[in-house]
């Protein structure tokens, strides 16, 4: 007997140990499989909305963005607006520094991509700009710019997807047409004509107008003709008076 109660203690603290071992082995396995769980998390993005114009006139540029009120570890970001391709076209787009950005076009779609890279940390920030974009008014219409679809991805690669987030509308008017100028007239303009200015005294006589030389030949014989009928009319009474004193 007293050389079994020396074993018995002795399996009884070996047990014992190897429980404690055990335990202590699944406690430690236990938090390390739960680290990673309690550090994950998905990206927080606030308040996200879509601004540009509310009017234009066909030809402008529609100046616009995407941005959120308040993002948390924001590693990377997929965006997708949609519009009405007769009434707008895509011609470029703006990202925050810092990372990759891409752009892919579809019809009626334009999807904007951007990452952190490698081991950089994840945006946190308040009324941070997602992307900024600009289109071209291409006809008269009221459409909308939709971000349909949005994807936000924190720097553990947890991600978080949302779709129709916000909207803003644009209404497009028409150009104006052109007033023609008026044209130059292509008639000249007469100059004015001088009055003929009344002579204080009466012209002299061209010498060689016709009828100013008429009536100067015809001078002489007017009183040569007077003289000889003045000669008649004597003759005559003479012969009366002759006549008168015969008889």
């Amino acid at each position: 007997m007293p050389e079994t109660q020396p074993r018995g203690r002795m399996r009884r603290a070996r047990a014992r140990g190897a429980a404690l071992l055990l335990a202590l082995s699944a406690a430690i396995g236990s938090s390390l499989i739960l680290v990673p769980a309690a550090q994950a998390a998905t990206p927080v993005v606030d308040t996200i909305t879509v601004t540009a114009p509310t009017s234009v006139t066909v030809g402008d540029t529609v100046s616009g963005t995407i941005a959120a009120a308040t993002v948390d570890d924001l590693y990377a970001a997929t965006l997708t607006l949609t519009y009405d391709p007769a009434a707008l076209e895509y011609v470029s787009a703006t990202f925050p520094d810092g990372g990759f950005s891409s752009v892919s076009e579809d019809t009626g779609s334009v999807t904007f991509t951007y990452t952190r890279l490698g081991t950089s940390p994840g945006l946190t920030d308040t009324d941070l700009t997602l992307v900024s974009f600009e289109f071209t008014a291409l006809s008269a219409a009221t459409t909308d710019l939709s971000l349909s679809s949005a994807t936000f991805v924190s720097s553990t690669s947890d991600s978080a997807t949302t779709t129709d987030v916000a909207t803003a509308s644009v209404a497009i008017a028409a150009a104006p047409s052109a007033t023609p100028s008026p044209s130059a007239s292509v008639s000249a303009t007469s100059a004015p004509t001088a009055e003929p200015v009344a002579s204080a005294t009466p012209a002299a006589a061209s010498d060689t107008d016709p009828l100013a030389t008429t009536g100067a030949s015809a001078t002489p014989w007017i009183i040569l003709g007077a003289v000889a009928v003045a000669l008649i009319a004597l003759g005559v009474v003479l012969f009366i008076r002759r006549r008168a004193v015969t008889e």
